[in-house]
Order: C-alpha cells, then sequence, then structure tokens
C-alpha cells in the first residue's frame, strides 16, 4: 500500500510540473538596401538592377502559428521564408551584388501575451548571385553565391512563462562566407528554428489540492511510523 500511495503521488507531482504553454505568433520581416549596389526599395520588398534591364527582387513572407506546442531541437518552425525571383532576365548575362543589403526579423508574440521585439539581430546579405546567358544554346542560368547571415540565433521572450526562439542557421558549404541561409533565384529560402517555452506548473483545482494535500499527509504519517 506504501509502495502504490507513493508512487501515485510522485505521478500526479510530475504530470503538474510537466505542463508546458503553448505559443502563439505572428512573424514580420524589414529589408533594407543600405546603399547596396543598385538596390532599391524597402519593407517587405527590395530590387537590385543588372545588366540589360534585369532586376533581382527579394521578397520577404511573413508567417504565423497558432497555439504551437513547445518543441524540441531538430523540430522546426517556419519564421517567414525570403523568396527571390528576376524579371528581364531571359537572353540577359548580368550579376547582382546582394551586399550591404540587410533584413531584421520582428516577432508578435500574441500567446503568452506579450507583444513585439526585433529578434536574430539584423541579418546581413553577403555576396552576388549571377545570370549567365549561353549564346550557343540560347539557355539562361542561374548562379554564383549569397546567403543571409544573423548575428544571433537566439532571442527570449521574458513573458509569462517565458518564451526562447532559436534559429537554426545551415552551416556553409562555400569557402569564404560564413554559416547562413543560402540564396538562389527562381527559389524561396525558408527560416527555420524550433520554439521553446518553458515549462510551467498549471494552477491546480481545489480538487487537485484536496488530493495532494491528502498524499503528503499520508506521506507524513508513513515517515512517522519508521
Amino acid at each position: 500500500m506504501k509502495k502504490v500511495l507513493l508512487a501515485a503521488c510522485s505521478m500526479l507531482l510530475l504530470s503538474m510540473a510537466g505542463s508546458a504553454a503553448p505559443v502563439s505568433f505572428a512573424t514580420a520581416g524589414s529589408l533594407l538596401c543600405n546603399g547596396a549596389s543598385g538596390c532599391s526599395g524597402s519593407g517587405t520588398s527590395i530590387s537590385f538592377a543588372g545588366g540589360g534591364g534585369a532586376v533581382l527582387t527579394i521578397n520577404y513572407n511573413s508567417n504565423t502559428e497558432s497555439s504551437l506546442e513547445a518543441q524540441t531541437p531538430g523540430v522546426t518552425t517556419n519564421f517567414g521564408n525570403l523568396q527571390l525571383s528576376c524579371a528581364g532576365c531571359t537572353g540577359v548575362t548580368t550579376a547582382f551584388t546582394l551586399a550591404g543589403a540587410s533584413l531584421e526579423l520582428t516577432i508578435n508574440q500574441t500567446q503568452p501575451a506579450f507583444g513585439s521585439q526585433a529578434v536574430f539581430g539584423v541579418a546581413q546579405f553577403l555576396g552576388s548571385l549571377t545570370v549567365t546567358f549561353n549564346s550557343g544554346t540560347g539557355i539562361t542560368s542561374f548562379g554564383g553565391v549569397a546567403t543571409v547571415d544573423f548575428p544571433t540565433l537566439n532571442a527570449s521572450f521574458p513573458s509569462t512563462p517565458s518564451v526562447i526562439y532559436v534559429l537554426q542557421e545551415p552551416q556553409s558549404g562555400f569557402p569564404g562566407l560564413p554559416n547562413g541561409y543560402a540564396l538562389s533565384i527562381g527559389n524561396t529560402t525558408s527560416l527555420q528554428g524550433a520554439v521553446l517555452a518553458n515549462d510551467v506548473s498549471n494552477v491546480p483545482e481545489p480538487g487537485t489540492m484536496a488530493l495532494i494535500g491528502v498524499g503528503l499527509a499520508s506521506l507524513g504519517l508513513f515517515r512517522r511510523r519508521k
């Protein structure tokens, strides 16, 4: 009987301590040219002018998550994405230098209620992307190496309970470039990460409190009988 009661009390206390609060948030991105070569625009879209009238456009697309359960490393959440498109690139040979432009991510956390704050620092665009036209085949190909690099990889929201956002920035496979999200023309790059909500104890109902009281009292009786 003693072992059964001890086990029951332990399971009850553990079940109370292991409950995590769900998280709801929406992302927003602010793109800036910062004097980058041939760059114009701001906010969710910037463009780079290249030779032959070609224009490379980078769009930031936001993401919203509702009642997301706390995650573990390796389980990803989307913090929005960057979409790169090129207008007037067919039959053109040109290059776009992205270096200097930047992206600032903001997260608005609505559950647990907190508000908005900029996170992960201001990411820098690095490198160049190219458009190559092969006159022999008439085929236009895209290449080059460019990344967007975030200076920090986690941000804490001091809400109740507190929530930690972790950016899972890929390792760079290109010499001379730091780790970062690789960018390519015509593709969408998702900014992946995880949301880690700190475990919190639920406020116990009166009936639950009574059960805990009985369990603790019983443990006290057992101890006195020794």
